[in-house]
Order: structure tokens, then C-alpha cells, then sequence
């Protein structure tokens, strides 16, 4: 249950390993986003191998419950170019 106006963390129950070069962006639904709750972006660094979770928070009017299996948000998994001290990649 996550009430109006409040955040919670989420944790997925699930690892992932990036690819070398790669990192993941967590997006909202917009069916979530039509009834208020949205995922506040995250990113998973390509090192990063601790438990993945969701923030989700609640900016409607109404308490948002949800149960397992239910569709939360989005990952997308990009190509992360190196930037070095020049600018040049």
C-alpha cells in the first residue's frame, strides 16, 4: 500500500549484470502515471550487482495498492559511452 504523497522502495527480488558499456534506466508506466503513482527514474550502474528495486511514489489522491506480478515500470538498458577528461569519447 503506498498512501497520497508518499514514496516506498520496491525491491524486485532479482540481480541483473549489465553488459561491459551498458546501464539501465527504470521508466514509469502511464497507466501507473494516470492514477498518480509514478517511477521516480533510476539508474543501475554498469557495476552495480546488489538487489534491484523500484521507487514508486504516490502523487494522487487515492492509496495505491499493488501485488506481486503487477506491472510497476519500465527498464531500458542503453549503451553507456565512456566520457573522458577532454570531452572526446
Amino acid at each position: 500500500m503506498l498512501p497520497p504523497g508518499d514514496a516506498t522502495t520496491t525491491l524486485l527480488n532479482w540481480r541483473l549484470r549489465m553488459s561491459p558499456g551498458h546501464f539501465g534506466l527504470f521508466m514509469p508506466l502511464n497507466q501507473l502515471a494516470k492514477k498518480g503513482v509514478i517511477v521516480l527514474v533510476g539508474v543501475i550502474n554498469p557495476d552495480y550487482q546488489g538487489e534491484i528495486g523500484l521507487l514508486l511514489h504516490n502523487r494522487g489522491k487515492e492509496e495505491y495498492f499493488w501485488t506481486t506480478g503487477d506491472p510497476l515500470g519500465r527498464l531500458l538498458i542503453l549503451p553507456s559511452p565512456m566520457i573522458k577528461a577532454n570531452g572526446k569519447l
